[in-house]
């Protein structure tokens, strides 16, 4: 980074950073809607396990994804 500074300026500084939504399967806003089906049907007295989640995620982007996703998901 002080190498960057020493030979750039202060523009060096200026970078997007290491943080954010870089590799996504959905937007926020879809993940927000899929989510929802699972509150309502909580609010019923349905119990949404993180395998159901997981399984219909799954048929959503249309690939397998690690369980952590789901975990961080939420």
């Amino acid at each position: 980074m002080i190498c960057e500074y020493n030979r750039k300026g202060a523009e060096a500084l200026s970078t997007p950073g290491k943080g954010g939504r870089r590799n996504q399967y959905l937007t926020q806003e879809q993940e927000k809607a899929f989510l929802e089906t699972f509150k309502k049907k909580a609010a019923r007295g349905e119990i949404a396990t993180v395998a159901k989640i997981k399984e219909d995620y799954e048929k959503l982007v249309g690939q397998t994804v690690h369980k952590t996703t789901i975990y961080r998901l939420l």
